[in-house]
């Protein structure tokens, strides 16, 4: 039930990363845009912590971190900013980092929205986050991702809403987590295969990806709330 939340969540998260998904192959994951008004950010305190487990921490974050909360956490390091899910929907949430290479996107739960979780995104190919004793990062190859799941995956194909979204790790060791893959590099200028556009499931190990260029350009946490009963 997990997962089909994520996969359901997924949909509404996946915001400017399906709308650049416009056809055209992209070599470089696009940072996020800065808000207006961002305030100014100063280097990142060297003692921050950049690492995060999905389901339970990201930095000082975790599933009871409340919105108020966000201040004694980072200070001016966080910005409110409005994030777009797509199909029409917009939420207000936080940039943590802002115009720095670890900037990502806070999301808070929202009933009306069918969001249930603290959720954060990050696409900037440089940043320092990292889960504990993994590699996985904005740039990982699709071969590398598939290594480091331990297993072949499935991903919805391109050119529509959720292009490239994982949604299926086949419980492989990624399962907790959201990733968006980047729309293929193809050899001497070919067409993308039918097989592998629109609503369709595309197997990582699919041999139409054969020699075709691909790498994850998100990467989506989400955190567990407290058990009932449960405090910070």
């Amino acid at each position: 039930m997990k997962y089909l939340y994520f996969c359901l969540s997924l949909c509404l998260l996946m915001a400017t990363a399906a709308c650049r998904q416009d056809g055209a192959a992209s070599t470089d994951p696009a940072p996020a845009a800065a808000p207006e008004n961002t305030v100014a950010a100063e280097n990142t305190p060297a003692e921050d912590d950049f690492t995060y487990v999905p389901g339970e921490r990201f930095g000082k974050l975790t599933g009871a971190t409340k919105e108020g909360d966000l201040e004694a956490l980072y200070g001016e390091q966080i910005v409110p900013v409005e994030i777009h899910l797509g199909e029409g929907f917009v939420t207000y949430g936080y940039r943590l980092y802002p115009d720095t290479e670890n900037t990502v996107d806070i999301t808070f739960p929202d009933e009306e929205l069918g969001l249930e979780r603290l959720t954060i995104t990050m696409n900037h190919k440089d940043a320092k986050w990292r889960m504990p004793n993994s590699d996985l990062t904005i740039g990982t190859s699709l071969a590398e991702l598939e290594k480091l799941n331990g297993k072949p995956f499935k991903f919805y194909g391109y050119e529509w809403d959720y292009s490239g979204a994982v949604y299926d790790w086949d419980g492989g060791d990624l399962k907790e987590l959201g990733a968006i893959l980047s729309f293929p590099e193809i050899p001497d200028g070919k067409m993308l295969p039918d097989a592998l556009m629109g609503d369709t499931e595309v197997n990582s190990n699919s041999p139409l990806l054969e020699g075709m260029k691909i790498f994850v350009r998100e990467i989506i946490v989400d955190l567990d709330p407290p058990a009932a009963g449960e405090t910070e």
